[in-house]
């Protein structure tokens, strides 16, 4: 629905500088109607499934340097131009190798310049483990932030993995008790991945 783009411009950055997307076109209209502002809202907005974004990336892809919502009309054109991608309550959805597949795809995205960062929150366990019945799979922050140094090993290479990639990743307590009603409780892990 794009609530969390909304805030991110409603906290001062630029409308015309963010990107958002939707598996479902409907999520992105139901935000417009909640909002009121599908005539005054500057965020670009596009339905499309992360899985989609092609990986390894072709070397020949359609990138745009331009990015306005006239040139881009597919999140694979955004390919190695995101500075800052944000994915809540999103990987935890996936088992785990899905959930590297992920983290593979949306690296692509991200431009290789100091400050970059993916970041994000999910449901996580003390141990890492799949969540029985759910086809989910808990991370705690040690595993995640193996997943990332792997990815970006195979995305780049593992001096760039050691070198220029950070990953911060801790439990929260949320105040109210799961934000994910399931029949265990998991913690809340809160993240970020920089290229420095």
């Amino acid at each position: 629905m794009g609530t969390d783009a909304r805030k991110v411009v409603a906290d001062g950055y630029p409308a015309q500088n963010v990107f958002a997307c939707d598996l479902r076109q409907e999520f992105l209209d139901y935000g417009h109607r909640l909002y009121n502002d599908a005539s005054t809202c500057g965020i670009h907005f596009l339905t499309a499934n992360a899985f989609d974004i092609p990986y390894p990336p072709p070397s020949d892809g359609p990138t745009v340097t331009d990015l306005t919502s006239t040139n881009v009309t597919d999140v694979s054109q955004l390919r190695g131009q995101v500075t800052h991608l944000y994915a809540g309550l999103f990987f935890h959805l996936f088992e785990e190798a899905v959930q590297y597949d992920l983290a593979l795809r949306l690296g692509t995205l991200m431009k290789r310049e100091s400050g970059s960062v993916l970041y994000g929150r999910q449901m996580g366990a003390e141990e890492p483990r799949d969540v029985e019945g759910t086809g989910m799979f808990a991370h705690n922050p040690e595993s995640w932030t193996r997943m990332w140094k792997k990815a970006f090993t195979e995305l780049e290479s593992a001096e760039f993995a050691e070198n220029r990639v950070v990953v911060k990743a801790k439990f929260v307590v949320p105040e109210e008790k799961n934000i994910v009603k399931l029949d265990v409780e998991l913690p809340v892990l809160y993240w970020s991945v920089q290229i420095v």
